[in-house]
């Protein structure tokens, strides 16, 4: 069973992108898995990760004479891009998971191969923020140096993958649960005894698909005394519905208010199996 943690604070890795890829690892877990053909994890086109397409192409001016073509710069806007413009569509996911769109640039790039101007001329992101930090990132592009300044435009168009993204802060316009006034240690520590109930919990769907995986995730909430006020699956969208009540019922009956006196939320996780190749 994971360490209880705060639904919007939970602990990742140091770095963006360290903490991004261990993110796709809990999302991919999130979805998890059966031998059922039609699960969505099955499926020979599965992505769990946000998708990410870069296009690019040069305007005006002949950059050629120094090995500036169309394919150079193709490749060095998607080397540069992808890792940049996925941490700025995660963060428009974290308010929205259906966010989805085309943003068109236009970069000026001087003679070094360095972006001079980058400027947003279109998006269809319904989140305009994110179209503009994909702007702001486009200006660290190099490419090999033109023959003189040349504009190319740039479109990244950004869809989400097909694990919804994990929560990490609270969305826009929400206050994230407070930390103070509950003795971690000690709830992680109260959890232990509901391992074997989560257990049986579960058998019964392992035994139906012994194929069965993914993480079973419960976000409990609790009043000023400790008590559970409501519990709900979180982010996971384990493969069976029974195994997945049982457990958020068990987690919503169990007592707190030794280790909790503050409202709060914490989530509360069991991974099933281990992960597939």
């Amino acid at each position: 069973m994971e360490p209880p943690a705060s639904p919007f604070s939970p602990s990742r890795p140091a770095g963006p992108v360290h903490a991004s890829t261990h993110d796709e690892q809990v999302a991919r877990w999130n979805v998890g898995g059966s031998s059922a053909a039609e699960h969505v994890s099955n499926r020979s086109s599965y992505h769990p990760a946000p998708r990410i397409r870069v296009d690019a192409r040069i305007l005006s001016g002949k950059a050629r004479a120094r090995g500036l073509t169309d394919a150079s710069l193709l490749g060095r806007a998607r080397s540069h891009g992808y890792w940049p413009y996925r941490l700025c569509f995660e963060s428009g996911l974290q308010d929205d998971q259906r966010l989805s769109g085309k943003t068109t640039l236009r970069l000026g790039l001087d003679a070094r191969g360095r972006v001079r101007q980058a400027r947003l001329t279109k998006t269809t992101l319904a989140d305009r923020s994110v179209a503009e930090c994909v702007a702001d990132k486009a200006r660290g592009l190099r490419v090999p140096p033109p023959a003189r300044s040349i504009d190319v435009e740039l479109t990244v168009e950004l869809w989400p993958g097909d694990a919804p993204v994990v929560l990490t802060r609270a969305p826009r316009g929400q206050l994230a649960p407070s930390r103070e006034g509950v003795d971690w240690q000690r709830l992680a520590s109260s959890t232990e005894p509901l391992r074997e109930a989560v257990l049986a919990c579960l058998a019964p769907a392992v035994a139906r698909d012994p194929k069965l995986w993914g993480r079973v995730a419960v976000l409990v909430d609790f009043d000023a005394s400790g008590r559970v006020t409501t519990a709900r699956e979180h982010e996971t969208r384990f493969p069976d519905a029974d195994a997945t009540r049982c457990v958020v019922e068990t987690f919503a009956q169990a007592d707190y208010r030794e280790h909790v006196s503050v409202a709060t939320a914490v989530v509360l996780a069991l991974r099933l199996h281990p992960e597939p190749e």
